[in-house]
């Protein structure tokens, strides 16, 4: 393997570590030579899906919010049942979906203006299920119970290496497809959770969908003030606390 282009240097050696460190357990050298060229193949499947440059400040909090939903759902519903209903690295337009809901999740810094964005016109359309829009507050901190998006990542691999490799492979090719790869950058902020609210996004939840905007506009993106909204909110326990699919 060679770099081609410079600014890949971090992803580049990101690749050659873990190649190095899966194959590096094996027992023979023809149980590494396998395990190597599984390895690069599962990485040439995830690079033809993913990004290469770090996201950005807005996007590792929304990946953060996610993935804490995703921790919550596996407590209560199991982490394989909870990692097959997060769709969002599937370009799913919501978050997560099972056989009877569907959750779009946003972060927020606590304190900030009340609002959250809507990137399309998809993303509060429930199909035919009920929808909820889960809130995350988040808060900048380096105190207990706050965690880096690298801290995180490692914590739900963690959990799934004790689930056996299968779950390993899953785990990572979400990770990567939803555009996350271990880098340097994403060791330097560390959030924790401040609260996490619901809201029930039935037919009069104020939103622009597709099945009611004039196919004349293709695509829109807008804002929710959450201060006025008060009236959709469920608790969250309801949505994030009972089995997904039940």
């Amino acid at each position: 393997m060679f770099l081609r282009e410079h600014e890949d240097r971090e992803v580049f050696l990101t690749l050659c570590r873990d190649v190095l460190s899966y194959s590096g357990g094996s027992t023979t050298a023809a149980d590494a030579t396998s395990n190597l060229f599984r390895r690069l193949a599962h990485w040439h499947s995830l690079m033809t899906r993913g990004r290469s440059s770090a996201m950005s400040a807005y996007e590792i909090r929304g990946l953060i919010g996610e993935l804490c939903v995703l921790e919550r759902l596996g407590v209560s519903a199991g982490f394989a049942a909870a990692l097959s209903a997060w769709v969002a690295p599937d370009e799913h337009p919501q978050d997560f979906a099972s056989e009877d809901r569907l959750i779009e999740v946003k972060a927020r810094l606590s304190g900030s203006r009340q609002v959250v964005r809507i990137s399309s016109l998809a993303q509060l359309e429930p199909a035919q299920l009920p929808l909820t829009l889960v809130i995350v507050e988040l808060v900048a901190s380096e105190g207990d119970g706050a965690a880096t998006l690298n801290q995180i990542c490692a914590r739900l691999l963690d959990h799934a290496r004790l689930l056996g490799p299968q779950m390993v492979d899953q785990i990572e090719a979400a990770l990567f497809k939803r555009g996350y790869m271990q880098l340097e950058a994403y060791d330097s902020d560390a959030y924790r959770v401040a609260g996490m609210s619901a809201f029930d996004c039935r037919d009069d939840f104020p939103k622009l969908v597709r099945s009611e905007v004039d196919v004349r506009i293709p695509e829109a993106k807008y804002m929710v003030d959450l201060s006025l909204v008060g009236e959709f909110a469920i608790p969250v326990e309801l949505v994030l606390d009972g089995e997904v699919g039940r």
